[in-house]
């Protein structure tokens, strides 16, 4: 059977695409949602994933771009998977190697 994927969802703001995203996968066998992260400790995404009971926390810039800390947040939440759903940061160039076309961008932002 193959491993279930873990998708770690980043967001910003109001949490729409964060909210559709939870749901979908919801149930499923294939996909999990272990963590939600957002640079924005007032971001309604924030409140949507945790009455959906997906954990969540709030990084600041200097956090996200240092591979000391970011890298070992996902590495226990064990991520396959980032998807950007109006996450508005520029990802740092460490993320993109740690995560080869295993990022995903739902937002032009």
């Amino acid at each position: 059977m193959d491993k279930t994927k873990r998708m770690v969802i980043f967001v910003s703001g109001g949490g729409t695409n964060c909210e559709n995203l939870i749901r979908y996968f919801r149930g499923r066998t294939d996909v999990e949602i272990p963590l939600v992260v957002s640079n924005r400790a007032d971001a309604f995404a924030l409140v949507r994933a945790e009455r959906l009971g997906i954990p969540t926390t709030v990084i600041n810039k200097a956090q996200l771009n240092d591979p000391e800390v970011m890298l070992p947040l996902l590495r226990s939440v064990e991520a396959d998977w980032l998807v950007l759903a109006g996450f508005l940061p520029l990802i740092p160039t460490y993320l993109i190697e740690a995560y080869p076309q295993h990022i995903v961008n739902l937002h032009p932002a």
